[in-house]
């Protein structure tokens, strides 16, 4: 009776005292519902542990008497759970039950003990992506909520298991996940998570992060597919890997130029490349306008991030893109978010690669034998007789006469045969707290090139990233500071050309004296130009960027929160190139003059975007909403100088671009199984006068989850998820090519022949996408399927011909399977296999006979076409080849082929491309298979007329198989006018597009991870080699760029180990 008197006391105690507290003392305290609690490994009562987790929320904690057991003292660590987590966490897992009223919580009576027939489960939990163990993850049984946590190896072991129980597995840092128990011994493998304040954007306003599922054209890749690949630059290793993305390396110099393209091209003349963001940062694009033509093209600003600070990089399509960027994302969104530190994980880590690189391919050409064989031919059909000692050498007989008959040399081996040198090695210091992190990184990356000489290019990074949260998650706060210097010194020209080029049987390149041999002629001229002077000709690029940025968070109610994004970017860019006369064969060298050229650039940008975020719950479903604001500044300083002999020329340049947005973003859920989102951004755009300055954006996205529709739960219960969605943005586009400065308008209005900027508006892109993604987890198959279509009509500036309006479709299909074939801790294999369908086509382009584009489109064909001439085979009278003219009629060998003459066309577009990836893990060993391929066409490597020689231009040499589509009746020494005419058709004729398509062995990863301490992924030891194996028809020497004159993607070596202590 005295029990029950003490329990009605308490109760009217507390009911009593609830009701005497004024208002605004109650508006004080509360209880905060929406808070998370960490209590970081500390020893403490259970009784303290539960009131602890209560002074946080605002309650306070009541025992029943009959409770005993309440001052053992535990251990207690977690992180970031709520208040009800917390006290199951602390309460149920030793035994006590609980109830919430009010404010109160009462600790119950100690669950009785049973003793339940099962069996004993041991296992390990590791990370999905990169099998590392996840320590402190709590593994329970859902039917009873009893369970453990792991050991610092991720290792667990759970007694009285019953066949059926279902475990609940989650870890700070991780998505929980639910796996059906399979057996006496299991991998349970958990998803890394982003920190995310709402279920809505992206990390400019530190918010949310996109996963694929939670969006439907969202492209996810981990940082151990990152680090995978030996390359410089991180967007290679997106090649094959990402649906609609097409990656195109110009050749294999070192930070050579890349062409990206996601979903195909929105303009003719624009820049077409997605939006790179890292961190939030917007990347200045186009940053580089290079004075040297060696890399093929501007620089990418990927090429300025150490691949080993990437956390993940995912790339954004459709409407995912353009609800978070606007029409800044008309062209796809690359974000790349760089690594931090994580809770309750701290250590320094190392890693460090060396390696060499090869060329890829080499051309087939003729030997010494074959060339002379060539040459006599042509000696022979021109009535003239071969040059013996009886001759006088020239510029057009060294080949018999100077060099030497008996020699034979590759020179594609002696002038690109040397290996590169891969070095890379980065060192971290990570450590993470309940709500402090950080992470110091830096890096160092050196690379030379196959040619002979000292050339490199060479790169130190360094990054800085702290994370802050207050004691009850209400403000977050991450700041990052990122550099890196860059020294880039090359050659002028690439040695491709001459190494084809030059006749077999050329001089040594030095005299015994060690002075390069130029094999003068009896006139004291040279009769070639030794390749190695070009040496002299030296390119240098130094590159500085800094990057600095800070993003915030703050709840100021359950409802609203406050979130920002600030950042600062910096590049400053200085190239040189020297020319000096000692570069060219002595007898030029009194009529040229030695040349310096000089570039500085100097660009700097500035990003603001504060929004406010509201979020509640509807009948059935929830509401988030946000108004956000983005002002963003780009300036640049551009200066050009060049100097030749006693001339002096100089240049500078300015240029300003300033881009301002609001909108408002809405995403509403309905029942868990139906979603709608809205954005719409007024925009404004610097790049037009203030009539035309401004735009909407539009973008709207539907999405069914039908998977969780009961009636198809009952159907197809084997397909457990399941999710229809379609997109329709209408975004604008001010990627508008204008080939000139501020300060050059002209008294008529122009610019330098151009429409003045009130002629120029924005440019209008309409996407569509459907896609359709479904799951079968227990086989762990995934499968999605896109069609998108977008429709673009941009401005295109022609110079005196005016202004004119284009209309563009880019459509197709993409396709993506994911399977996991086995899963066990001993053996696991799982693939990922990718295929894109694209088209394209030009819609509409009024004028187009009156512009200069006339002889490179035709209406309602892709924009990826070359107008060529029909080809006619070849005239039997004169070996020469012959072009059709545009009346059906062949062109006589001496007609020059007009435009109107160039009736057929080829799309030198891919057909279809994409990537199968195989992952496999073999006790400690992992292994990873990337292959790529593409379908497509491309020009067949033609040199000079067969029988035509040049020594001061090193031209001789022909390709192996001219044999087979150049008579050898048609070989001379002689370039008349007629076999000119003729040689020129056919080079823009059918008869010189190819099959390129290849298949090659993207990169083959091995690593082993030796247990020589607490920790299986302490050390880890690898080797790695990226396009190793090219399976190709193509007759030139690199079907992915597509030419046989420059240096082709390398075949890239390494080895490596990366240690964490």
């Amino acid at each position: 009776m005295e029990i029950n008197l003490r329990r009605l006391l308490a109760a009217v105690a507390c009911c009593i005292s609830s009701s005497l507290i004024p208002i605004s003392v109650f508006a004080q305290t509360e209880m905060d519902t929406s808070a998370v609690i960490s209590i970081n490994n500390k020893q403490l009562t259970i009784i303290e542990a539960a009131r602890t987790i209560c002074r946080n929320v605002g309650c306070h904690v009541e025992m029943s008497t009959e409770v005993t057991g309440y001052e053992t003292v535990i251990n207690v660590d977690f992180f970031q759970l709520t208040y009800k987590e917390a006290l199951r966490e602390v309460l149920e897992k030793n035994g006590f039950t609980f109830v919430i009223n009010g404010n109160c919580v009462k600790i119950m009576d100690r669950i009785p003990g049973t003793s339940l027939s099962g069996m004993k489960l041991t296992g390990n939990v590791v990370d999905e992506h990169d099998k590392k163990p996840v320590k402190r993850a709590s593994v329970r049984i859902k039917r009873t909520l009893t369970g453990t946590v792991t050991d610092i190896k991720g290792e667990f072991m759970l007694p009285d298991v019953r066949t059926g129980d279902v475990l609940w597995v989650f870890a700070p840092e991780y998505d929980s996940s639910t796996v059906p128990v399979q057996g006496d011994r299991m991998l349970l493998q958990l998803t890394k998570k982003s920190r995310r304040l709402a279920p809505f954007d992206v990390p400019p306003v530190f918010v949310h992060t996109p996963q694929r599922g939670d969006h439907t054209n969202v492209s996810p890749i981990p940082a151990a597919d990152i680090v995978n690949q030996p390359v410089g630059n991180p967007l290679l290793t997106l090649q094959g890997r990402v649906p609609g993305l097409f990656i195109t390396q110009q050749n294999g110099i070192p930070g050579a130029a890349l062409k990206v393209q996601l979903q195909g091209r929105n303009s003719i003349s624009g820049l077409n490349e997605p939006m790179y963001v890292i961190d939030g940062v917007p990347l200045l694009s186009g940053w580089t306008f290079p004075i040297s033509g060696i890399q093929g093209g501007a620089g990418n600003p990927l090429e300025l991030i150490n691949p080993d600070d990437i956390e993940r990089i995912i790339v954004l399509k459709d409407a995912d893109a353009a609800a978070i960027y606007g029409s800044r994302g008309v062209n796809g969104v690359i974000l790349i978010y760089t690594k931090k530190g994580a809770y309750d994980s701290s250590g320094i880590s190392l890693r460090v690669t060396n390696g060499l690189g090869t060329v890829t391919r080499r051309l087939d050409v003729f030997n010494t034998p074959e060339y002379l064989s060539m040459r006599s031919l042509a000696y022979s059909n021109d009535g003239l007789s071969i040059p013996d000692g009886r001759s006088t050498a020239d510029q057009t007989n060294a080949d018999f006469l100077i060099y030497p008959r008996s020699r034979n040399v590759s020179w594609q081996k002696v002038l690109a045969g040397r290996p590169s040198q891969y070095m890379y090695a980065s060192l971290s210091w990570a450590h993470g707290g309940p709500r402090t992190n950080y992470r110091i990184g830096a890096g160092l990356h050196r690379e030379t090139t196959v040619f002979p000489g000292d050339l490199f290019n060479r790169e130190a990074t360094f990054l800085v990233n702290v994370n802050h949260q207050s004691r009850r998650n209400s403000w977050q706060q991450s700041f990052t500071v990122f550099g890196l210097t860059g020294d880039n010194q090359l050659i002028d020209k690439d040695l491709i050309q001459t190494a084809v080029s030059l006749a077999p049987n050329a001089p040594d390149l030095f005299l015994k004296s060690g002075a390069l041999n130029w094999a003068p002629l009896p006139n004291g001229d040279a009769s070639w130009t030794n390749p190695l002077a070009l040496l002299d000709q030296q390119y240098r690029n130094k590159i500085a960027n800094f990057i600095a940025a800070s993003t915030f968070s703050y709840r100021i109610s359950k409802r609203f929160y406050l979130a920002g994004n600030f950042n600062y970017n910096l590049l400053l860019n200085k190239q040189t190139l020297v020319i000096p006369v000692s570069s060219f064969a002595p007898q030029f060298r009194a009529i040229l003059q030695d040349q310096w050229m000089g570039a500085s650039d100097r660009l700097h940008g500035w990003l603001a975007e504060p929004a406010l975020n509201y979020s509640c719950r509807l009948p059935g479903g929830s509401l988030v909403a946000r108004v956000r604001q983005v002002w963003q500044h780009n300036d640049g300083y551009y200066a050009r100088n060049s100097i030749s002999g006693d001339t002096k020329r100089t240049a500078n340049d300015v240029s300003a671009y300033n881009y301002s947005a609001t909108g408002i973003l809405l995403k509403y859920d309905l029942l868990q199984r139906y979603r709608a989102d809205l954005s719409v951004y007024r925009e404004s755009s610097s790049r037009f006068t203030k009539d035309h300055r401004g735009n909407y954006a539009l973008s709207m996205e539907l999405g069914w989850m039908f998977s969780n529709e009961e009636w198809f739960r009952q159907r197809l219960p084997v397909i457990d998820s399941g999710l229809l969605n379609v997109s329709y943005s209408m975004l604008g586009s001010d990627d508008i090519f204008r080939p000139y400065g501020p300060g050059q308008a002209l008294s008529d209005g122009r610019v330098n022949g151009w429409p003045p900027d009130s002629a120029l508006k924005w440019g209008g892109v309409n996407k569509f996408a459907i896609t359709l993604q479904t799951g079968i987890k227990r086989s762990q198959l995934f499968f999605t399927a896109s069609y998108y279509r977008n429709d673009a009509v941009c401005q295109l500036p022609d110079g005196e011909n005016g202004n004119f309006t284009v209309g563009i479709r880019n459509s197709g299909w993409e396709f993506l399977l994911k399977r996991k074939h086995i899963n066990n801790p001993r053996f696991m294999w799982s693939t990922e296999a990718n295929f894109t369908l694209p088209e394209n086509k030009l819609l509409s382009f009024a004028g187009l006979e009156h512009s200069s584009y006339a002889g490179d489109f035709f209406v309602g064909q892709s924009i990826d076409i070359v107008r060529l001439y029909q080809s006619a085979g070849m005239d039997m009278a004169t070996g020469y080849p012959q072009v059709m003219g545009h009346n059906g009629n062949v062109l006589p060998v001496d007609s020059m082929g007009q435009l109107q003459d160039r009736q057929a066309s080829e799309n030198l577009g891919p057909r279809y491309y994409g990537g199968l990836l195989n992952n496999f893990t073999i006790g400690r060993f992992d292994i990873s298979i990337l292959f790529q391929f593409v379908k497509q066409m491309g020009p067949e490597y033609r040199s000079t007329p067969p029988g035509l020689f040049n020594g001061a231009s090193n031209m001789g040499n022909q390709q192996a198989g001219i044999l087979e589509r150049v008579p050898a009746a048609s070989y001379s020494t002689i370039l008349s006018e007629q076999r000119l005419t003729s040689f020129s058709n056919s080079t823009f004729s059918t008869d010189a597009i190819t099959d390129a398509s290849f298949i090659r062995l993207k990169s083959l990863s091995i690593s082993w991870r030796p247990n020589i301490g607490a920790r299986k992924d302490q050390l880890r030891v690898f080797a790695q080699g990226q396009n190793l194996l090219t399976f190709t028809r193509y007759s030139g020497m690199d079907p992915e760029s597509r030419s046989s004159v420059t240096l082709p993607p390398l075949k890239v070596f390494t080895v490596g180990l990366s240690l964490t202590i």
